[in-house]
Formats: structure tokens, sequence, C-alpha cells
């Protein structure tokens, strides 16, 4: 059996969001698209951090507190604010397993997947339970 591969189960072509665009924006993105990471990228196109839903929420509950000046108005959060920018990536050839492993390792629930220095994809802990399900399927 061949090993699999990160690019046989990530999306491609991942929905994003710019850095200097709202949590509005991303909140939005997220909820039309059902989905619970975007991948953040400068105008450039390089990736710069990932803002998930929790970030969102969170920059929501301190919107709520009125002792925080920076926050007078949610949709004039940026999305750089409340991303995390320090982000762990992969190849699209890295294994699936070494993927996994990651995530696990690092409590994270996403890995952008980089080639040439550009975003190409996105692996979350969605793929592995779709992998998961179509291989409980087939037995």
């Amino acid at each position: 059996m061949a090993e699999l591969l990160v690019d046989s189960l990530m999306s491609k072509k991942p929905r994003t969001v710019y850095v200097d665009e709202t949590i509005d924006l991303a909140e939005l993105l997220m909820s039309l698209g059902s989905i619970r990471h975007l991948p953040v990228i400068d105008r450039e196109g390089r990736l710069v951090g990932v803002v998930s839903n929790r970030d969102v929420l969170r920059a929501g509950d301190r919107q709520s507190r009125p002792d925080d000046p920076r926050l007078l108005k949610h949709s004039a959060i940026a999305v750089r604010d409340v991303m995390s920018p320090d982000v762990l990536t992969v190849a699209p050839e890295t294994s699936a397993l070494e993927a996994a492993l990651m995530m696990r390792k690092n409590q994270i629930g996403c890995l952008p997947v980089i080639s040439e220095d550009r975003l190409v994809g996105i692996v979350t802990e969605s793929d592995y339970v779709e992998l998961a399900a179509s291989l409980l399927k087939a037995q």
C-alpha cells in the first residue's frame, strides 16, 4: 500500500482572508463556508498566519469589555490583531501520518500546505475524520 500524502487529503485552494481585513469578514467567510480555520495572507499572497473561529469568538469577548479602548467597534478589528502568526506548515508531499502527528503533538486543528512559498491547500481535523470514516466504511 502506497504512503498517503497530504496532497491527497488537503482542501485545495482554501478560502483565505487578507491580514488587513476585518474579523467580521473572517467570521462571515467561516460561517458561509462552514469552516473553522482561515489562512491569512498578505497582499502578495504569502501566508502570514491563521485565524480560527476561536480567535474570532475571543475577539468578540474582548469587544464586550468597555475597559479596552482599542476595541470600540467589532468591525474595526483587523485579522492581524487576532490571528496566530506563528503557523506550522507542511508540503503537499508530507506524509499524512506525519502531518497528523504534528497536529496532535502541537494540539492544532489545521496545517496550511505550502509549495514554493505559496499556499496551495489546508489539511484539517475534518479531513482526517473523513479519511477515518471512509476507511471504516470500507471494512
